[in-house]
């Protein structure tokens, strides 16, 4: 009996062993995987222009993803897969994509709506190493941000997604630190950054950043370290037709020095109320000079 039971354990083994590597070293495995794209339910999956193996590398000229939430293109992916990790429900990848534009996407709220699920119960997605040279999220109400490239760790589960050592540049922006995406009735979202902005004249705020919220409205904190000091708390707040920022900052002194050649004076013990949207920024406080 027990000779039997070894057989048939070994047998299946043998089995699992021959059926991951002909998915992951085939072509013919790769296209069993892109057709089994056809049948995700409430979601549109299209892969084009794909070459390779799943055990990599694997190309993928064009990739979308369509669903009620989100808008999600990204083209000329480049990926190498770990396969002695799949029997245990991991996928772990690492690559580059050359482009993703990923887009918010109104919902109509019901009150029989459904958590958000990143993945399978079953999956788990590992990349130790993810590179997007050109990144770009859009809000359904205009809202955006660009970055110029992304580099990050990602961890994806079925209701949680997480980017560790994450280091993005922008126009206007670096930031480097943790961003972390939980999935419920609506995403929560979640950052701790250390970030740069640009404000002129070649010179940048340097500081750290933490944030908190929703897709709707997210909570900053941010400390300003240099070229000066200073302490603000904002509200970014989403809705259908517009974003807006509300805040308060204060700040023990504020030198002009970086922005202006023999400056006369400098700010000390200032606090601003301000708004910020498309209209521009609006700010009314109190300052010593």
């Amino acid at each position: 009996m027990k000779k039997k039971l070894l057989i048939i354990s070994l047998a299946v083994l043998l089995i699992a062993a021959v059926a991951v590597t002909w998915l992951c070293y085939t072509q013919a495995g790769l296209r069993f995987a892109l057709a089994q794209l056809n049948h995700v339910p409430k979601m549109t999956i299209k892969a084009e222009q794909v070459s390779g193996t799943l055990a990599g590398p694997l190309h993928v000229d064009y990739f979308e993803l369509d669903d009620e939430h989100v808008h999600v293109v990204a083209r000329n992916i480049d990926l190498d897969l770990n396969p002695a990790l799949l029997l245990s429900g991991w996928i772990s990848v690492r690559g580059s994509i050359d482009r993703a534009d990923v887009t918010l996407k109104r919902y109509a709220r019901t009150s029989n709506k459904k958590a958000v699920n990143f993945l399978p119960s079953f999956l788990h997605l590992y990349a130790s190493e993810l590179t997007i040279n050109h990144a770009s999220f859009i809000h359904y109400n205009g809202f955006n941000i660009q970055a110029d490239p992304v580099k990050a760790r990602l961890r994806m589960s079925r209701r949680q997604l997480v980017l560790t050592n994450l280091d993005a540049k922008g126009d206007w922006f670096t930031a480097n630190g943790e961003f972390r995406m939980n999935s419920g009735l609506i995403l929560k979202l979640e950052s701790q950054l250390n970030a740069s902005l640009k404000a002129g004249r070649d010179q940048s705020l340097q500081g750290t950043v933490s944030m908190n919220g929703d897709t709707g409205e997210l909570n900053f904190i941010a400390d300003v370290q240099q070229p000066s000091k200073a302490h603000t708390t904002a509200k970014l707040k989403l809705t259908d037709q517009r974003w807006l920022i509300t805040g308060n900052a204060s700040s023990d002194r504020w030198l002009l020095t970086p922005w202006l050649d023999n400056a006369p004076l400098s700010f000390s013990k200032g606090t601003f109320d301000y708004t910020m949207d498309d209209a521009g920024l609006h700010a009314k406080g109190s300052v010593i000079v």
